[in-house]
């Protein structure tokens, strides 16, 4: 009797999965967005619950963790708790690029210099590279040309982007 009930119970959860319409590729990458969001909120917030004080390699992680899982909004309000050095903001550069929104990337670059947080040739190659992408050519070269001015040499990695 009781394996009749559990029969009962599992052709009912198939029918369910059956009947469920399937989802588009859009809604599941938002629905996965949102979780991802918020589950490196729930991981931040027992962190400070715990009472220990995340240091700059703790908050890059979360800020990796949100590019990732393309939650920028977040990655960005993240950035605002706390001062963060060339890696979180080269992650959130790489972000940016990496959902073609390499517009936004050129305020996040002047946020960067303006606190004074040192450019190196990971974030020339991350911008060269997101501008290459979205077609901006003529972009990413200017850009080349204006770290060369600095002192960020031209490599392979860059020449092959461009």
């Amino acid at each position: 009797m009781a394996s009749s009930s559990v029969d009962e119970v599992q052709q009912m959860n198939v029918n369910e999965r059956q009947s469920q319409p399937i989802e588009s590729s859009r809604s599941t990458k938002q629905s996965r967005k949102g979780k991802v969001t918020s589950e490196v909120w729930v991981v931040y917030y027992e962190i400070l619950y715990c009472r220990v004080i995340p240091n700059v390699f703790t908050y890059n992680v979360l800020i990796h963790c949100l590019c990732k899982g393309g939650s920028l909004k977040s990655a960005l309000d993240l950035l605002s708790i706390v001062e963060f050095d060339t890696v979180s903001y080269n992650t959130l550069i790489w972000g940016f690029c990496k959902e073609g929104l390499v517009k936004q990337v050129v305020g996040v670059l002047s946020k960067m210099i303006k606190k004074g947080v040192e450019i190196d040739s990971f974030t020339l190659n991350v911008l060269i590279k997101g501008f290459c992408r979205v077609g901006l050519l003529g972009n990413a070269e200017l850009m080349m040309d204006q770290f060369v001015k600095v002192g960020i040499d031209r490599d392979i990695v860059k020449v092959n982007c461009v």
